[in-house]
């Protein structure tokens, strides 16, 4: 059965930290461990009532400009977030781990408006 409310703090940070982990997996797949020197993952909650959240990726590679990767990583965090929120609504997290939810939603074909998940 969905849920009809926005998620309560303890599903929002639980639904941040999923996104968070499948952002870092992202970045972590598009980069060589030998050129990736460090990243940063910060997702937070702006306004809980209407769901907005800001998301701020940050990553540093030993060689070029790792622009085009954070702007990337960033959408792919923005879909991973409105992917599980719809989960939430749809009642479709409970019960399930954390990462048979980032498997699912990795695994979910993505319509014309945005890119796909998989990393």
């Amino acid at each position: 059965m969905g849920q009809e409310q926005p998620p309560a703090e303890a599903e929002l940070s639980r639904i941040i930290e999923i996104a968070s982990k499948a952002t870092a997996d992202f970045i972590v797949s598009k980069v060589p461990r030998d050129f990736l020197e460090g990243f940063n993952v910060n997702i937070e909650v702006m306004d809980p009532q209407s769901l907005l959240i800001s998301v701020d990726v940050d990553v540093e590679v030993a060689e070029g400009d790792a622009k085009s990767l954070v702007d990337e990583a960033s959408q792919y965090c923005l879909n991973i977030l409105d992917s599980l929120i719809s989960m939430y609504l749809r009642g479709q997290l409970d019960g399930r781990s954390d990462s048979e939810i980032i498997r699912s939603i990795q695994e979910e074909p993505r319509g014309s408006g945005g890119g796909s998940p998989k990393p």
